[in-house]
């Protein structure tokens, strides 16, 4: 439950607060005590954090952490207080945006997602993982992944690798436009503690997949691994690498998706949305219907893509993927 308080300004300018002193300094001698009792935010805790920020982290502004106090112009908040937590940032009037979580989970993530849209911290994953291990929080979606058989959504992350993105033959540079949406879709999938799993596009030198497409994704080569941008959630969800068009022949995926017991709905996104994406939905679909399985496959039309070449016009491709997965009795959403 939280409530929240219109912004008055979303243009927030941030103090720049000293790191040297907050990270060699108990917190508290800082900015003065707090009369409330907290649990989390702790002098010691945050002062494990604030050391872990700067070591760890290329961060802009550090937040204040934990007590109730008067900061001033320009500073970002996270409040502790009788079992409430506070997000709240302060400009140069008045408190421009409040909210408040009985759930120090959904506190937590506020503040990184305010820290990820102004681009004050490098790497927001790590600043999440940064706060929980200090904190002791457990992520759901670690259990979730142990507990297949509980997962009642799935979404699956199609070759999001270097080697259709970053560097290799078959790269095209214009697929990564997607990934800042296909993160967020991922994150919420994450906290929700439903499953992600990620398909690698794996090959070897006398790959049979060769004598139809330029050599790519060979193992070891750095091609087969998943872009940057996504590598750290790799570790909460699952992961199969194919030697094929077709993740449906993966090793363990069918495995798996059997063992979902309560599965219902699956979510495909990534690409390439002619190739990789077409050949799994379409197989998967019939999978669930030859064995009477009554699961909704959604394909997220705004967060698949394929490639552009002088003889594989992208949108021409995009429109004709799609178009088939509809007619197989996928659900898609959100085209461009």
């Amino acid at each position: 439950m939280e409530r929240k308080v219109e912004v008055k300004n979303r243009k927030v300018e941030a103090r720049n607060i000293n790191i040297e002193k907050i990270t060699n300094e108990p917190f508290d001698e800082i900015i003065g005590h707090s009369t409330s009792e907290r649990k989390y935010f702790t002098i010691e805790n945050n002062d494990k954090i604030y050391k872990r920020f700067r070591n760890e982290l290329k961060i802009t502004y550090l937040p204040y952490l934990g007590p109730c106090v008067d900061f001033g112009l320009g500073d970002i908040c996270l409040e502790e207080s009788d079992n409430v937590f506070k997000f709240y940032i302060i400009d140069r009037t008045d408190k421009m945006e409040y909210q408040e979580f009985k759930d120090l989970k959904d506190a937590i993530e506020r503040l990184i997602s305010f820290y990820k849209e102004w681009n004050y911290v490098d790497d927001s994953n790590k600043m999440r993982d940064i706060l929980y291990q200090t904190l002791n929080l457990t992520r759901k979606e670690k259990n979730s992944m142990e507990r297949k058989e509980e997962l009642e959504k799935l979404l699956i992350v199609v070759d999001m690798v270097n080697g259709f993105i970053k560097k290799g033959n078959m790269a095209d540079p214009y697929i990564n436009h997607i990934t800042p949406a296909l993160i967020k879709l991922i994150e919420e999938k994450l906290n929700e503690g439903e499953g992600v799993a990620f398909i690698k596009d794996t090959h070897y030198e006398n790959s049979g997949e060769f004598k139809k497409f330029p050599p790519h994704c060979i193992k070891g080569s750095g091609e087969e691994e998943l872009i940057d941008e996504l590598k750290s959630y790799e570790k909460y969800g699952l992961s199969y690498e194919k030697n094929s068009t077709s993740t449906i022949f993966a090793k363990n995926f069918l495995k798996d998706i059997e063992s979902m017991k309560k599965l219902r709905e699956v979510i495909v996104t990534g690409c390439c949305t002619d190739i990789c994406v077409l050949n799994l939905v379409i197989p998967l679909i019939n999978y669930f219907d030859e064995n009477n399985k009554d699961i909704d496959v959604i394909v997220r039309g705004d967060l698949v893509e394929t490639y552009n070449s002088p003889n594989h016009n992208r949108d021409e491709y995009n429109g004709i993927a799609l178009k088939l997965m509809k007619q197989a009795g996928a659900n898609v959403k959100g085209e461009n």
